[in-house]
């Protein structure tokens, strides 16, 4: 596209799940462009993510955002059936840690699930 349209200024792309796949997200960062992705369900990993890129328990529950550890460049979230005040409340917990299961998510190693915008915003 650029080769044919030189003047064009590329500021969004809007791409289904089959352009799901991180060679597609490190060029948009490269060029400056804000990807709109839908992701492709056979891409998540070891845990399951919702549309929003959230991680999903074993219940099938959004987990909670615990926050963003900036030095390690990582999300957190826990499980969504514990807090801290009291422990993980399930019936058969699936993890044995005190507030329940907690995934973290490299953010510079993910541009799948992080990028600009945030899946889970408005935007």
């Amino acid at each position: 596209m650029k080769a044919y349209l030189p003047e064009f200024r590329i500021e969004k792309l809007l791409l289904d799940s089959a352009h799901d796949a991180y060679a597609v997200y490190e060029y948009c960062r490269r060029e400056n462009i804000k990807p709109f992705i839908d992701l492709n369900p056979g891409h998540t990993g070891h845990f399951t993510i919702d549309d929003d890129g959230v991680p999903v328990c074993k219940l099938g529950l959004r987990m909670h955002k615990e926050g963003y550890e900036a030095a390690k460049h990582r999300a957190k979230y826990r499980c969504p059936k514990a807090n801290r005040k009291r422990v993980c409340f399930c019936e058969r917990p699936c993890s044995p840690a005190k507030y329940g299961r907690t995934v973290h998510i490299f953010t510079d190693d993910n541009p799948r699930l992080f990028n600009i915008p945030p899946r889970d915003s408005k935007a």
